[in-house]
């Protein structure tokens, strides 16, 4: 009993030497139960046979005392996992105690002891526990509650509620049966250090990682005493060690453990032996964690051989094996073969656990997990309610599970969008939970953290903050020096930050989980991964901020990750694709973001090729960057394939059809190919007329919509009657929404302004400014292009001190709340420079076009089009004051630029020819006043023959200098040139047809 089995051995081996036949047999039963003690198996049942034998066999049989031999090779087959074999031994003892000994007595309460440990290997809980509970109270009625055999007793019922998850239980009778071996025993013995080691594993099943880690290294010091590292009772601490571990998630470390615990067990076991059975489990599950899958279900494929074949009765240890394959299966997403095993189990269990059984639920809660990866949520629930009602039944005892399983449905309605339901089930968890753990455990972290985060999804910002902050707070006292965990919290906090639009401070949550990652992630498939999501979240934020290139990068460097640890055909890699294009297309870069959205939509047709919503989505990308780089017959083709797709695969799915049916009305609005645009926008009015009657706002979109086509076509009536009727529905059933009833207004007043109904055109500007300014103050730039756009309409009308008003107050705006709006502020600095020509002010607004010129020239350097129209514009200024030379100089700067960047403006280099023409016209230089002309007309007769106005234009130019040089033939040629194109092409210009046919009188008067 002190462990001194050595001094022991030789003590009776020369006892042995000398000894009559009784004395004989106790001596070699004494030899057995050492040998035995050592894990000396084979020797010790050769010496117990031996003893058995001779008391027997003698003249009289010491058939009482045979019964605790019988019992030692009970004990002895049991650790030689011979469970059937030990059951027979201890049941003969039984009997035999049972006729020789009272009812009451110790010798009896061991044999039920051993027969319940039987019971408790073969997951017979409860019959165990009858046992054991009628041994405890034959003990402590014998010994008066204090004994050795009390405190075995109490080991095996602390091990019954161990597996009952009744942990508080289980940790009160092992430390009643501590009590009890520190009393009899010195610090170190070896029953101490084995109870020490139980407490452990049970602390660890309560999540206190560290305090366990704590009682397992004094246990483990005290074995290290008592035995070599390869003794067999070791197994046990390196198993119990590497549960810590793992409880940690030191799942390498606790792989080394189980392999080492394993490594003991193969010298003393036969390969099917439970514990080496159990071994085999411990280390499959550790890989699994480690996502080393295919490693995983080896060793667990070997544990189910193993059971099948010498252990075909222990159905509830054969469906656990199952279970654990399960498991892998759903992590490889292999979901229908992991829901198959799962299924296997289930029916095992039931027909194990007829009445019911905690890990029944268990098995439930597996399948409603892998129901909700594939989005089964109905029938997902469905499992998790009966685990909750299974564990109602009979696992009251560790609230803990009871807790998980609330959480769990909690996940499962966050997932359906049912957040109030949602909530219910996480608060109750948590409510649970901080009944069951001390006030800053770290699971209280996680049920806060899913709160915060269902909060956020119901957009309740500052809840879902303080939830979140909470978490952090727990897992900062938990983990002083960081933690992978406080990474997860930190991400939680930066989508709210980023829904408050919040950016720098989203991004620097998002950077600091990054770091915590890279730092305490290891080279999992999994760690990997969500250093590659934090990657996204990172680009997400940047891409926000208008930083497209940088959001590039962190897509790519996650892209880099996720082809290293997913297969190449990858939902992951598919959504990597659609971020990396959507960033390209905003830098215009769309030839290499047609390279990511068409590999995008490879992988899509090849991972679920009838999945037409995921692949017409994929082609309405590709049309959309086709559309935006004006490539528009290819888009089209892009977007009617997705509209065949979808009317074909899914007819019922209208507003998708709808939404491509305005896409594709809108290419051919842009091909100026009207009539065709409206019947598409018409087909999708229809059936939002007809399927989505009540959907007033889209309705509305879609008539302002045609509005726009039938602008464009100049049926300015029929536009007006759209966008009337859009007015009409917007005000009526989205009062609100001012910023969509602005924009009506505004359409309404282009249209009416292109039919010259100037006065009513600026009432419904007006009417846009006033709602701007009544609802929307803050809409600053928005009241800015209202302001511009009265100024137009008043500079139209001639008004031109009033237009000059409305600009500057434009102006005004645009500079003090987007100074760096450079293209908006140079088209309203451009407007009033107008305005004041018309003014005759030519000082100030020669003035206002050189800084615009200035600006243009500094932020806008690669604009050469608009910089030289820039210097034209002053040029003409030079011309209206009649400084022929200083206008000519402005002009020749701008045609060289011109000439230089944009050799086919041809339009903007006859303008500056013509405008050349004029200065030297003016100064009677006609020579060269005729050359530019020359130039001027014969650009527009090559390139721009269908600008038949200009050419008149230019033909009636060079009449005027050919007759002012007196070349009257020439000059009679090119009026009559001039009015015959005026008579075919601009009929209703009765004025301009008159002053040629007076020009050409004079011509001929001059020929008289």
């Amino acid at each position: 009993d002190m462990g001194q089995w050595n001094q022991s051995q030789k003590y009776f081996e020369r006892l042995l030497i000398d000894s009559n036949d009784k004395n004989q047999a106790w001596i070699e039963y004494s030899l057995g139960e050492i040998h035995r003690l050592k894990g000396e198996w084979i020797v010790a049942r050769k010496y117990y046979d031996y003893a058995f034998d001779r008391m027997m066999n003698s003249k009289q049989m010491y058939i009482k005392e045979s019964a605790q031999i019988l019992s030692d090779i009970g004990e002895l087959l049991y650790a030689e996992g011979k469970f059937e074999e030990a059951m027979n031994f201890h049941e003969r003892a039984l009997q035999i105690r049972k006729e020789y000994y009272s009812s009451d007595h110790p010798h009896i309460a061991n044999s039920l002891c051993n027969i319940g440990n039987i019971f408790h290997i073969q997951d017979k809980y409860d019959e165990a526990f009858v046992y054991f509970q009628e041994a405890l109270m034959i003990l402590e009625k014998y010994y008066n509650s204090f004994h050795v055999d009390i405190a075995k007793c109490l080991s095996c019922i602390g091990h019954y509620f161990r597996e009952q998850r009744d942990y508080d239980k289980s940790l009160e009778f092992h430390r009643r049966s501590l009590a009890i071996y520190e009393k009899y025993y010195p610090y170190d013995h070896v029953c101490i250090a084995m109870t020490l080691n139980d407490i452990a594993d049970i602390l660890n099943g309560q999540d206190k990682n560290d305090e366990a880690l704590n009682i397992h290294r004094q246990a483990l010091a005290m074995y290290k005493k008592l035995f070599q590292y390869d003794h067999i009772d070791i197994f046990e601490h390196l198993c119990t060690l590497g549960h810590i571990y793992s409880g940690q998630g030191h799942y390498d470390t606790a792989l080394e453990s189980y392999q080492q615990s394993l490594a003991v067990l193969k010298q003393y076991f036969f390969s099917g032996h439970t514990h080496i059975i159990c071994l085999l489990q411990n280390i499959g599950v550790a890989l699994n964690s480690l996502e080393k899958f295919d490693d995983a279900l080896d060793f667990h494929r070997q544990a189910l051989v193993m059971e099948e074949k010498y252990y075909p009765s222990f159905q509830a240890k054969i469906a656990q094996t199952f279970i654990y394959i399960g498991d892998v299966l759903r992590c490889q997403e292999k979901y229908e073969d992991a829901l198959d095993h799962y299924k296997q189990a289930l029916e095992m269990q039931k027909s194990y656990y007829p009445l019911g059984h905690v890990n029944i639920s268990f098995t439930f809660q597996n399948i409603g997990t892998l129901l909700s990866q594939q989005e089964k949520y109905d029938e997902a629930l469905e499992f998790y309610q009966q685990a909750s009602i299974m564990l109602e039944k009979h696992g009251l005892c560790n609230q803990s599970d009871i807790a998980f399983n609330l959480i769990g449905i909690g996940h499962i309605l966050n997932n359906q969008g049912k957040f109030d339901e949602a909530i219910d089930y996480y608060q109750r968890a948590l409510d649970i939970q901080k009944s069951y753990y001390y006030a800053d455990h770290p699971n209280l972290a996680d049920t806060l953290n899913s709160i915060g985060n269902l909060l956020y999804r119901q957009n309740k910002n500052d809840k879902a903050m303080e939830f979140h902050k909470k978490a952090l707070e727990i897992q900062e006292k938990n983990y002083p020096t960081e933690h992978i965990k406080i990474a997860t919290t930190f991400i939680y906090i930066g989508y709210v930050l980023e829904d408050e639009t919040k950016y720098d401070e989203a991004l620097d949550y998002y950077k600091r989980a990054h770091l915590l990652f890279v730092k305490f992630g290891n080279c999992y498939r999994s760690d990997q991964l969500q250093i590659a999501f934090n990657l996204n979240y990172i680009s997400d934020v940047l891409y926000l901020q208008g930083k497209y290139q940088e959001a590039v990068e962190y897509q790519q460097h996650a892209l880099l990750i996720k082809e290293k640890w997913l297969p190449s055909i990858h939902n992951e890699i598919i959504r990597s694709c659609i971020k990396i294009s959507r960033s390209l297309c905003s830098q215009e870069k769309y030839v290499d973001a047609l390279e990511f959205q068409q590999r995008a939509l490879a992988i899509q047709e090849k991972l679920e090729p009838l999945n037409h919503k995921d692949i017409g989505e994929r082609l309405c990308d590709i049309g959309k960057t086709f559309f935006d780089q004006k490539k528009y017959d290819e888009a089209l083709h892009f977007y009617q394939r997705a509209l065949e797709m979808k009317e074909i695969s899914d007819p019922s799915n209208h507003d998708y059809i709808i939404a491509v049916l305005n896409n594709i009305g809108e290419i051919l609005k842009e091909q100026q190919k009207y009539d065709e645009a409206l019947d598409f926008k018409n087909r999708a009015l229809k059936m939002r007329e007809t399927y989505f009657s009540s959907s007033h706002q889209d309705i509305a979109d879609n008539l302002n919509e045609i509005g726009n086509i039938l602008h464009d076509q100049e049926n300015y009536d029929e536009a007006l009657t759209f966008y009337q009727r859009a007015l009409e529905i917007r005000e009526t059933f989205d009062p609100p929404g001012y910023n969509n009833i602005i924009v009506i207004l505004g359409n309404i007043s282009y249209a009416l302004k292109q039919q010259q109904k100037y006065d009513e055109a600026l009432n419904f500007q007006k009417r846009a400014l006033e709602i701007q300014e009544t609802h929307c103050p803050s809409n600053h730039l928005q009241i800015a292009d209202n302001l511009n756009d009265i100024g137009i309409i008043l500079d139209e009308q001639k008004k031109y001190d009033e237009a000059l008003n409305f600009y500057q107050r434009a102006l005004e705006l645009r500079e003090t709340f987007e100074p760096s709006g450079y293209d908006h502020i140079l088209s309203i600095r451009t407007s009033i420079s107008h305005a004041l020509k018309q003014l005759k002010k030519y000082d100030d607004a020669l003035t206002f076009l050189n800084r615009t010129l200035s600006i243009r020239e500094t932020h806008r350097s690669s604009s050469y089009a608009l910089i030289a129209r820039n210097i034209n514009d002053i040029g003409l200024i030079y011309y209206e004051q009649e400084k022929c030379s200083e206008a000519r100089e402005y002009y020749e700067r701008a045609l060289e630029m011109t000439e230089t960047f944009n050799t086919s403006a041809y339009d903007d280099i006859a303008v500056l020819l013509s405008n050349i023409s004029l200065t030297f016209k003016q100064q009677a230089d006609y020579v060269e006043a005729l050359d530019f002309r020359n130039r001027s007309l014969e650009i527009r007769e090559t390139h721009l023959s269908s600008n038949h106005l200009q050419i008149i234009d230019d033909l009636n130019e060079l009449g005027h200098i050919l007759l002012a040089q007196k070349q009257y033939n020439k000059a009679l040629s090119s009026y009559k040139r001039a009015l015959e194109m005026r008579e075919t092409f601009d009929p209703s210009g009765y004025e301009k047809i008159a002053c040629l046919i007076i020009s050409i009188s004079d011509v001929l008067k001059h020929q008289r």
